[in-house]
């Protein structure tokens, strides 16, 4: 059985009207009632819901929430009725456990000054002392005033067996940790909302079944942060890891367009290199071939001016002969006739050759105007071309000036454009341009570093974030771990409570519970739970003692009885074995007494000797032998003779004769036998006298039992009869004796066996104390608990160190990006860019793209200078030509003139020397005269040829010598550009021919990679890995992507050529190409090509896609339908049970007016298509999930993946201050999947549901009735997320006002039913109805705005209600 928590008492002390007052509870219930202004509804409100969590805002205390009411006003009073502007007060409510003598107080102190703040401190006694009884909240002066304590007076009375604290919030700790326990103060804090709203006296016009709606379904417990903590962790995990694919997806995009655009890069860097090394081979195995046939002719020119030399002087012999015979036939008059003839037709031949040369000349220097003109016509397009390119690269360079910030530019352009058609000197340009992009790489650096500490930063933080999480893990499980110390301590509690009940033979006083509660209170942090225990060891240690003094008492006591049985014993056998009893005497006179006898003396006592005459009544028989006892004479001796006597006495006969004497009463009556005669005992008899007066000399007694004797009288004590005088006295006295010694000896027996038992009981009490010590409470759990919650502490003293150093590092991180944040801003102070890394990136990669524009410009106006070079030689030389053709035509007319003169002149001289006879001569003439031409025509021909072999024959040794030069560069340039292609090859970027030679792969690499070379140009193919470089470069920003130049490291190898301008253009284009760009990432601490990437993270990928579909099956299978699923099918079953019981308990209600009321919770319909319906997934989640079909487990994952995605969106649209754990709580809220339905019956008609409109046509009691049954629901299941020893206390300000009598006693019932605690109030109810089994009730009576309050007290018992007088009587009842 729970033993559970009840508040048993409050406490009024200086608030108020009040002074001093306590209110008792009758086992949790309390009902107070009065008139208006009675202060009944001030004295609740200042109670509950105040004394719960201590705010004192003027809400809380008016039930009606208005903030007219302030605390202050209560602890000080009203001004007009009493004169204080100070006050100090208390208030107090004392709970008990219900079923032990088990105390906890928790309480307020106010102190208020009039027109200023008030002050506030909270406290709890655990240690079970109780105010007005152990301990008091004043000091009370001589004069009998009270003074409240301080709160620093407080904290010293309290000790260690309290705590104080000074704030509302661990005031409300305080009584959530020792009374409630909820899981958190959030969910204590909406129990007191509700209860608040459940105290209200009125219906509010605004209240309707809508309104009660959202209240129950705010007092179902929602799901836990611990219970969707694992959830949001692994959805977070997930999205995480999402994340990571998708960045991960775009990276690989990314990445798969730089190694796209990088792979052609690579193709064209190779082809390129290739395609130029089998081109220089090419030239040089053409020049090589050139060389060969240069030595070839060489050597035939040689041996050709040989034959040369045999045939000129061959000729020349022949020349000799040949002019002697013409000058034979020269004096000849048709020889000299025949002379003018031939000079004639010779000058004709010589004009007509000349004709045909110039013409031939003409048509030469024709065509080569023609030609040059062409050649001046492609130069101008070349030298446009070139100028065109050298504005777009002018225009490219103005724009990646302007995106790269370099103001430079416009200088240099200008200088530039001045100085265009001559050489211009770039160097300024390259070094300013070489300055700023130096600028832009340290800035660019400093970005690095920027981002490098922001990464770090980001890292440190979100290292931070999950240390901290970690710590606000551990500080977690703290709480759990301390809410388990504390219950365990309860249990603790309980248990010892417990135990002393059970063990009453160890009494355990009040002072050894409040100390044990105090160490408790500290165990393990301050005491030992030796120290706990001490007191109760004390105890026991006492009770031990004590039972082992009672048993030494006892077995003391047996040995005394068994001593006194023994003697009784020996008595009886005695008695047994005596004829007549003796009297008693002393030991001397027993010895004196057998001395006399041996000495033969005869004796007898007195009262041996005598017997009662028959007419002597009992009564003076008992006076007389009394008298005779008293006075020493009845065992005194009668002897024959008179004897010295010694250690006795005797008695000598004096008798008196005439008297009134004992003779009359007695005879002699004595064995003769004896020795003493009958006349003897006559004579001592008649020696005593019976009278009422003293005679001298003479004893004398009387029948009232009075005697004297000389200067002794006295008067005996009354004895039950004579048993002494007289046989049959003596008889009937011995077997009296043996009666009452047997009768003692049985009482003996039985008092042994009585002390036996009580020693038997006493040593089962040691035994049983023993065993009881034995079975103290262990602290084990308690210890287990501390243990755990010790290991926390110091784990989170170790994570709260930890996280202090990364937020050391943090700050320092962030103290060092901001560093380099203003260092960042100084450098880039006056460059016209946005200030961010990527815009300084973009600049750089502008600035870059500007270094290869000017680059270029410089190449491109190289060319242009040369064009324009070559454009101006080559119109001087259609300059010459044009006047070369103006000469020719001249002379070719004047030569036509002449050939028209010397045609005329030969015509006649043909017709003169046909007259003279000739033909003869002029035929030997004709012979000699034409071989002899021939000779001198051939012979300057042949010594013109040999001029022309001897300087071909130089000419070709100097063609020799400059194809040695050229064949020398070539072979160079082929070997330059053979090592710049197996460099190439060997970065492995591209695909090659195995196992081949390296001219076979140049060949494979231009027949592989030939269209790319044919498709793209240098520029071009530069320009888009570029252009993809830095668009990607954002992209890729992880990964560091940086382009790294690289270059042959060789000495000049054209040092020793002598380098032609072709020459040298080769090797500018060779320096040019031979270098490439190698672009590297970083990845896992290595630098990696995008390739290696690629691949790595193409693996990255598959692996994340099978984590994420991993953790997609836990959280769906494992997480969702077995854990969260599970938990929300509790709950949804809690809440169904709880319906059900509601509507059980609301069925029965017999309402006066008829009216049933029922509540329903339906399930709601599905929101999405993906959704499912509510009754539909509740049927599902209720089923074993191993069970499930395939079917139906996919349809759960997709409707909780729907509401997952729903709270990502949810997430995305609240944004900021809102976490994915506080969405998915709020989507999982298994409460709004139902909506709360009340229906009502009246007598006669059907059920109907409660619509606002329909409440509004009930009466006062029907609302009131639908309002108050599901409200105490709603407060029921509230208490249902405390612990199960607290107390489900409500209040109720006119309570149940406007319900009719029935109805107000089934509404006792129905609090009754729900085990409530409450404090309500009335003006017109006492609350006295059968259905409420104990009830303390106060009246409180204020005439007339009095200054104070008078309580009236009153107990209900379930039957009769009585006044109680005082509050003892109040305690004692409560407690009844």
């Amino acid at each position: 059985m729970t033993n559970k928590w009840v508040p048993h008492r409050a406490g009024l002390l200086n608030f108020w009207y009040y002074d001093e007052e306590y209110f008792h509870f009758a086992d949790g219930r309390l009902f107070l009632r009065g008139s208006n202004g009675s202060g009944k509804s001030v004295t609740m409100q200042s109670l509950i819901p105040v004394l719960l969590d201590g705010k004192k805002t003027p809400d809380r205390l008016d039930p009606f929430g208005s903030r007219a009411r302030r605390m202050e006003d209560y602890l000080l009073g009203e001004k007009e009725l009493v004169d204080r502007d100070e006050r100090t007060g208390y208030l107090f409510l004392e709970y008990k456990r219900k079923h032990s003598d088990h105390y906890i107080t928790t309480g307020i102190g106010l102190r208020a000054k009039r027109q200023k703040g008030m002050d506030f401190w909270g406290f709890v006694i655990f240690d079970n002392r109780r105010i007005g009884k152990d301990i008091t909240l004043y000091k009370k002066e001589k004069t009998g005033e009270k003074i409240p304590l301080t709160k620093r007076e407080l904290i010293t009375v309290l000790g260690d067996g309290g705590t104080v604290v000074d704030t509302q919030k661990e005031y409300m700790e305080l009584v959530n940790k020792y009374i409630f326990r909820f899981e958190s103060l959030e969910a204590f804090q909406e129990l007191i909302e509700l209860l608040i709203q459940l105290r209200s006296p009125k219906l509010s016009k605004d209240f309707k079944p809508t309104v009660i709606y959202e209240i129950l379904e705010s007092s179902l417990p929602a799901l836990t942060d611990d219970e969707l903590r694992h959830l949001s962790e692994t959805i977070e995990n997930m999205d995480q890891a999402k994340q990571q694919l998708e960045q991960l997806e775009r990276d690989e995009a990314s990445l798969r367009r730089l190694c796209q655009h990088y792979q052609q890069y690579n193709e064209y860097m190779i082809w390129e290199k290739a395609n130029e090394w089998l081109k220089a081979a090419k030239q040089e195995e053409k020049l090589t071939e050139e060389r060969e046939q240069c030595l070839r002719d060489q050597e035939r020119y040689a041996a050709r001016k040989e034959e040369l030399a045999t045939e000129i002087q061959d000729l020349q012999n022949e020349q000799a002969a040949l002019r002697k015979r013409e000058l034979d036939l020269a004096s000849h008059e048709v020889v000299q006739a025949e002379e003018k003839y031939r000079e004639k037709k010779q000058r004709l031949s010589n004009v007509q050759d000349q004709i045909v040369k110039r013409e031939r000349y003409l048509d030469d220097k024709q065509q080569q105007e023609r030609k040059l003109k062409q050649e001046i016509d492609d130069n101008l397009d070349q030298l446009h071309q070139s100028g065109q390119k050298i504005d777009e690269q002018l225009e490219e360079l103005r724009y990646a000036a302007l995106e790269s910030a370099f103001a430079a530019h416009e200088l240099n352009e200008e200088d530039f454009q001045r100085h265009r058609n001559e050489p211009f000197d770039f160097t300024l340009w390259r070094k300013e341009t070489e300055a700023h992009e130096k600028r832009l790489e340290e800035i660019l650096s400093l970005w690095t570093s920027h981002d490098d500490l922001k990464r770090r930063y980001e890292d440190a933080y979100h290292e931070l974030g999950e240390h901290q999480r970690l710590l606000d893990d551990l500080h977690n499980d703290a709480k759990k771990w301390h809410e388990l110390l504390e219950m365990e301590k309860s249990r603790l509690q309980e248990a010892v409570f417990a135990w002393k009940e059970a063990h009453p033979d160890i009494p355990v006083d009040e002072e050894t519970i409040q100390s044990f509660l105090r160490y408790l209170n500290e165990l393990y942090e301050r005491y030992h739970f030796e120290d706990v225990k001490k007191p109760f060891a004390d105890r026991y240690y006492e009770a031990l003692d004590q039972k082992k003094a009672e048993k030494v008492k006892w077995e003391h006591e047996i040995e005394l009885v068994k001593r006194e049985i023994a003697e009784t014993e020996e008595e009886l056998r005695r008695w047994k074995e005596q004829k007549d009893p003796e009297l008693k005497h002393d030991e001397q006179t027993a010895q004196a007494r057998a001395a006399l006898q041996a000495q033969g003396v005869a004796y007898v006592p007195f009262y041996a000797s005598v017997e009662f005459y028959d007419h002597v009544p009992e009564s003076l028989r008992e006076r007389i032998e009394s008298s005779l006892y008293h006075a020493g004479l009845l065992d005194a001796l009668v002897t024959e003779t008179d004897v010295s006597i010694v250690h006795d006495r005797i008695l000598k006969p004096n008798p008196v004769e005439m008297a009134h004497t004992l003779a009359e009463y007695l005879r002699p009556d004595v064995d003769e036998d004896l020795g003493v005669s009958a006349d003897r005992i006559e004579s001592v008899l008649r020696s005593i006298l019976i009278s009422d007066e003293t005679q001298e000399g003479y004893f004398t007694i009387n029948e009232s039992g009075r005697y004297s004797f000389g200067l002794l009288q006295g008067h005996a004590p009354k004895r039950e009869q004579a048993i002494f005088i007289g046989r049959n006295a003596r008889k009937r006295w011995r077997l009296s004796q043996i009666a009452q010694i047997e009768e003692k000896l049985q009482q003996l027996d039985e008092l042994l066996q009585q002390k036996k038992e009580q020693l038997a009981h006493v040593e089962a009490t040691i035994a049983s104390i023993h065993e009881a010590f034995q079975t103290f409470p262990s602290d084990r759990d308690v210890r287990a608990a501390f243990d755990e919650w010790d290991r926390t502490k110091r784990a989170i003293t170790s994570k709260q160190q930890e996280v202090e150093r990364k937020s050391e590092k943090l700050n320092s991180i962030a103290r060092d990006w901001q560093q380099v944040k203003q260092t960042l801003r100084e450098k880039a102070e006056g460059l016209d860019l946005e200030f961010t890394k990527e815009r300084y990136e973009e600049a750089r990669r502008w600035m870059k793209l500007y270094t290869g524009h000017l680059t270029e410009l410089v190449l491109e106006h190289r060319s242009f200078l040369h064009q324009l070079q070559v454009s101006r030689y080559h119109q001087d030389q259609l300059e010459t030509v044009q006047a070369e053709i103006d000469e020719a035509k001249g002379e070719i007319n004047t030569l036509a003139s002449e050939q028209q003169r010397l045609l005329l002149e030969i015509q006649h001289m043909e017709q003169m020397l046909k007259q003279m006879g000739a033909d003869d001569i002029r035929a030997e003439i004709s012979r000699v005269r034409d071989r002899l031409e021939w000779v001198n025509k051939a012979l300057p021909e042949k010594i013109n040829e040999q001029a022309h072999i001897e300087q071909t024959i130089k000419s070709t040794h100097r063609q020799l010598e400059e194809l040695e030069r050229k064949l020398q560069f070539a072979s160079t340039l082929a070997a330059v550009w053979k090592r710049s292609f197996i460099a190439e090859a060997e970065h492995g970027l591209v695909e090659v021919a195995e196992n081949v030679d390296p001219h076979e792969q140049a060949k494979d690499v231009v027949r592989r990679y030939g269209s790319i070379g044919k498709e793209q140009t240098r520029s071009s193919v530069i320009a888009k890995l570029n252009s993809v470089f830095f668009q990607e470069s954002a992209n890729l920003v992880e990964y560091r992507l940086s382009q790294e130049p690289v270059a042959l490291e060789e000495e000049n190898p054209f040092a020793g050529i002598d380098l032609d301008e072709e020459m040298e253009l080769k090797v500018s284009d060779w320096k040019e190409k031979r270098d490439r760009i190698i672009l590297l990432l970083d990845y896992k601490g290595q630098r990696v090509t995008p390739f290696y990437l690629l691949k790595e993270m193409e693996k990255d990928i598959l692996l994340q896609r099978e984590y994420i579909n991993e953790q997609d099956r836990e959280l769906y299978e494992d997480i969702i339908l077995k854990t969260v699923g599970r938990i929300l099918r509790s709950r949804i079953q809690r809440a169904e049970r709880w319906v059900k019981d509601m509507n059980a308990l609301m069925q029965q209600r017999d309402a006066s007016s008829g009216l049933l009321l029922s509540i329903q919770w339906k399930p709601k319909t599905a929101e999405t298509e993906e959704e499912m319906d509510t009754k539909e997934l509740v049927e599902l989640l209720r089923m074993n999930s191993r069970l499930l079909k395939e079917e139906d487990l996919q349809r759960v994952t997709m409707h909780f993946r729907s509401k997952i995605n729903r709270a990502r969106e949810m997430l995305e649209e609240k944004g900021q201050g809102n976490t994915l754990h506080q969405v998915i709580k709020e989507v999982l809220d298994y409460r709004k999947w139902f909506t709360f339905t009340l229906y009502y019956q009246k007598t006669n008609e059907p059920k109907r549901e409660l619509t606002n409109q329909r409440f509004y046509q009930f009466s006062g009691g029907e609302k009131a009735m639908a309002m108050y049954i599901p409200l105490f629901a709603a407060a029921y299941a509230r208490y249902q997320e405390a612990s199960e020893e607290a107390p489900y206390i409500i209040s109720l300000d006119e309570a149940f006002a406007g319900v009719d009598e029935n109805n107000i006693r089934d509404m006792f019932d129905l609090v009754e039913s729900l085990g409530f605690n409450y404090i309500m109030n009335s003006q017109a109810l006492w609350g006295d109805y059968d259905t409420v089994p104990a009830l303390s009730i106060c009246e409180l009576v204020r005439p007339k705005n009095a200054s104070h309050v008078t309580v009236i007290r009153y107990y209900w018992n379930g039957t009769m209600k009585r006044l109680v007088t005082d509050w003892d009587e109040q305690e004692m009842v409560v407690k009844q």
